[in-house]
């Protein structure tokens, strides 16, 4: 019975053991994973910082065009539309 209890008693401290190992790696490839996202977050904020006013500039250049093109269509649409009422006087 003892000698039962004692391989059962080294079976659950290797198990433990192999566990415990087995979670450390876990956690070291998390923390590799941590500081990778961390890096590039910091190169991202860095990305963000230079080129903001620049593509704050370029998306209200394109608002811009993109209202210019929407005159230019309702002007093209009202030109049409009177040129067919003119025809069909």
């Amino acid at each position: 019975m003892q000698a039962r209890l004692g391989d059962l008693t080294n079976r659950i401290e290797t198990e433990g053991f192999e566990k415990l190992r087995h979670l450390e790696a876990d956690n070291e490839r998390l923390r590799d994973g941590v500081k990778q996202l961390k890096t590039a977050k910091a190169e991202l904020q860095r990305q963000a910082t230079t080129y903001g006013p620049e593509l704050e500039k370029a998306v209200g250049a394109r608002d811009a065009a993109i209202r210019k093109l929407r005159h230019a269509r309702r002007v093209i649409k009202d030109l049409v539309e009177e040129r067919e009422r003119v025809s069909n006087l």
